[in-house]
């Protein structure tokens, strides 16, 4: 019974402690797509906000995936993006 009790307490230590970041620090997509964009990656958050304007046409992933096209200088799309 003692050994049963140390192997739980074992395997829950260890998600506490070993996967903190899976546990309590999960990024969303939008979160991780504006870091890009700060970070100047717009490349990545394009692919990110394009997606997410894709599935979900918020006005904040609106603004991010045209700024971020704008940046990488597809003016053509943009501005299709911008029509629809």
């Amino acid at each position: 019974m003692r050994k049963k009790l140390n192997i739980a307490f074992l395997f829950f230590a260890f998600l506490f402690v070993a996967g903190p970041g899976k546990l309590f620090a999960q990024q969303t997509d939008e979160q991780l797509g504006v870091q890009y964009y700060q970070n100047k990656q717009y490349d990545k958050a394009l692919l990110l906000f394009e997606n997410l304007f894709g599935q979900m046409p918020s006005q904040f992933n609106y603004i991010y995936y045209v700024n971020c096209l704008v940046e990488l200088k597809d003016y053509d799309k943009a501005e299709k993006v911008i029509k629809k």
